[in-house]
């Protein structure tokens, strides 16, 4: 799938300053972590839906998309303690940045979250069974 980036998500991704300790370098490596984290969600849920005839396989994307989603609370929780961080000392520019980071992240642990509470009990059954 292609993932578009913002241009403060792209910056990042290009910064020369990641290993800094500095307020702006923390920024940058949480919004790396968010697109990541976005992007791998995006993922399992496409091979999710491609696996949706083979029980053993739909059931590895479950556990991952299942995994995904408490590194999404986690990247989260840090998101969170670096914008109050920020919204001290940082540009506003850089915060709406970041918080459009934690959106994008927010709405695809969402879908995911509905995906598997709407996941197909037989499936679950069969892939249990064939465990």
């Amino acid at each position: 799938f292609n993932l578009a980036l913002s241009p403060s998500e792209a910056d990042a991704y290009c910064a020369d300053y990641l290993e800094e300790r500095t307020l702006h370098a923390e920024i940058a490596r949480v919004q790396l972590r968010l697109v990541a984290a976005t992007a791998r969600i995006t993922t399992e849920l496409e091979e999710l839906k491609r696996a949706e005839n083979s029980p053993t396989l739909w059931k590895l994307h479950v556990d991952s998309l299942v995994a995904l989603l408490e590194v999404s609370r986690s990247t989260t929780v840090n998101a969170d303690r670096v914008l109050a961080q920020a919204s001290q000392y940082a540009s506003g520019e850089e915060t709406g940045a970041l918080k459009k980071s934690m959106q994008r992240l927010a709405e695809s642990a969402s879908l995911a979250a509905s995906t598997l509470s709407g996941a197909s009990p037989e499936k679950s059954a069969g892939a249990s069974a064939s465990d």
